[in-house]
């Protein structure tokens, strides 16, 4: 479904609604214990359930079906949101365990950090600036990682990790 060069990123079906959730969780439910990575970044992270967010999140994984003319069966990991204040990032790192990620940006603004593409091969950078509400569908053998955040305004995203089954 995803060659390991490729993202599809469009706008949700139902952006403003995955929008409003991401900026209503509050910041006292950051608990980085929870992950097994993030040494060697700043950013906070908010655990979430599957079951809590998968009506937010099928409109957009139908789209992708739709546009792929295929259906797909998968496992679902638990999603996160990721908070960037002034001066967080994400390292380069990929997602090699799994077969695809998605990346759900819910605001933007002058001085925001970007996400970004990483060819090892050619050492060069493809810099992502979507706009608010976009969700952007990818292999999770793609290096990526987000710059520098030198804004005031915390920058918020929604991932979430997906293997496809009977691969």
């Amino acid at each position: 479904m995803f060659k390991v060069d490729h993202y599809t990123p469009f706008i949700a079906p139902n952006a403003k609604e995955l929008v409003d959730f991401v900026m209503s969780l509050d910041e006292n439910m950051i608990d980085n214990s929870k992950f097994s990575w993030g040494d060697a970044c700043k950013v906070d992270r908010i655990p979430l359930l599957w079951n809590d967010v998968q009506d937010l999140i099928k409109p957009s994984v139908d789209y992708l079906c739709d546009l792929n003319r295929t259906q797909i069966d998968c496992e679902v990991l638990d999603p996160w949101v990721n908070l960037y204040n002034k001066g967080g990032f994400q390292e380069i790192h990929d997602h090699h365990e799994n077969d695809f990620v998605f990346v759900f940006f819910a605001n933007s603004g002058t001085n925001f950090s970007r996400f970004f593409f990483f060819d090892w091969s050619t050492g060069t950078s493809v810099p992502i600036s979507p706009e608010p509400g976009t969700i952007m569908f990818f292999s999770g053998k793609m290096s990526h990682g987000v710059s520098i955040h030198n804004s005031e305004v915390q920058r918020r995203t929604l991932s979430c990790n997906f293997n496809l089954l009977g691969n």
